[in-house]
């Protein structure tokens, strides 16, 4: 569970930064997110930014790679930085996301499954 992962300031972020989510309308027909969206709403789960990411991202079947750096994205957008210093960063985070998609990919049986 992600909440037993994160400190009770990290919640608290993860929970403030998905309220942008939990109330942008979800691709139409996705009945998945709309209930999902619906429990957040009334308490029954916590709206923690990734979750909600990774539910709009597959809701748009947005492939692994572009999901994963647009993810990078918004975390820095999310965090005050300097000017142009963001744009670094996300240059620098393409390599590593590479580095993994390649190893999922290369990996044995158990190795990731995903379109990209």
């Amino acid at each position: 569970r992600l909440g037993e992962q994160m400190s009770s300031a990290q919640k608290l972020h993860a929970v403030e930064a998905g309220k942008v989510l939990v109330y942008a309308r979800p691709p139409k027909g996705d009945r998945l997110q709309e209930r999902f969206l619906a429990e957040v709403r009334g308490g029954v789960v916590e709206g923690y930014f990734p979750t909600l990411f990774a539910l709009r991202a597959a809701g748009f079947a947005l492939p692994l790679r572009t999901a994963a750096l647009a993810y990078a994205a918004q975390e820095l957008l999310l965090h005050p930085l300097k000017k142009g210093v963001a744009d670094g960063l996300i240059d620098l985070a393409g390599a590593p996301v590479n580095a993994a998609l390649c190893a999922g990919l290369s990996a044995s049986a158990g190795g990731w499954r995903h379109h990209a």
